[in-house]
């Protein structure tokens, strides 16, 4: 009977170098996860983002570098979106460094000025989610920055929250995952309303036999109802979309744009 043969000693050297430093990252729902840093394989995945309206990439990249608990491609989809933008956050920080350089075209201007370079610092972006609630700048500290990612106010255990409106009415919706931000991103632009918002987190209200209801006309809402609605989505589901102000230093016109989007966020080149 002929034995088996061994893969040679180069093969398993070489898986040993693709899984590469690892870290372990708190996301901000207090979920502990490992990730390892890219590879060329993973960033011909990551180069499918700018071509897709659709998450497919970005789900397929993090399973790949998430090394600790080892998740699906579907189990990915599955997380809440600000703990995936996050890890997006931490694989390019751990993959790359902390600056970002990038070129921006302002709506103003001639062509010869309106495009400008800018550099941004990721750190003030970051924040260490072992740390208490309680402890996270206010907007009154020193150290505030308005577009750090934030906590998620619960713990992982619930994929709902629900709140009472000052009306009595009680309403509960889920935290947006990559299947509902994959709903949204299949609509054309012009086509979302402010109400799609709730619509993809399946939005509900309590009846009075105590039947959770699911709501996609929202008649039933005052206008201050709905105030208190967003509000609330706002404080429990509040995005990170990697915000930067960069202002035109010839005419001072001011914009802010998601670094998420630039091309030199996940490729930097060297100047």
């Amino acid at each position: 009977m002929k034995s088996k043969a061994k893969a040679p000693s180069h093969v398993n050297e070489m898986d040993a170098f693709r899984v590469g430093p690892t870290e372990d990252v708190i996301c901000p729902s207090g979920m502990p996860v490992t990730i390892r840093e890219r590879n060329g394989d993973d960033e011909d995945i990551l180069s499918k983002l700018k071509d897709n309206k659709s998450t497919a990439a970005m789900h397929k990249f993090l399973a790949a570098i998430i090394v600790n608990p080892k998740l699906t491609f579907e189990d990915v989809a599955k997380m809440r979106v600000k703990d995936k933008y996050y890890l997006m956050f931490k694989s390019r920080i751990q993959s790359l460094g902390y600056e970002v350089n990038f070129d921006h075209t302002f709506t103003d201007g001639d062509e010869k000025t309106k495009t400008v370079n800018f550099d941004e610092d990721l750190s003030n972006y970051d924040w260490d989610f072992s740390k208490p609630l309680t402890e996270f700048p206010e907007e009154n500290d020193n150290n505030f920055f308005k577009h750090r990612c934030t906590h998620y106010p619960d713990t992982l255990m619930d994929d709902t929250f629900e709140f009472e409106l000052l009306s009595k009415k009680k309403c509960r919706m889920e935290y947006l995952n990559g299947l509902g931000e994959s709903k949204s991103l299949k609509k054309d632009t012009g086509d979302l309303t402010i109400n799609d918002k709730l619509i993809i987190r399946n939005f509900e209200v309590q009846l009075e036999n105590g039947i959770w209801q699911k709501v996609e006309r929202f008649s039933m809402f005052t206008a201050r109802e709905m105030q208190e609605i967003r509000t609330k989505l706002d404080k429990m589901d509040k995005p990170f979309d990697l915000i930067t102000e960069v202002i035109n230093p010839l005419t001072g016109q001011s914009e802010q744009i998601s670094l998420f989007l630039k091309e030199s966020f996940f490729f930097p080149l060297t100047r």
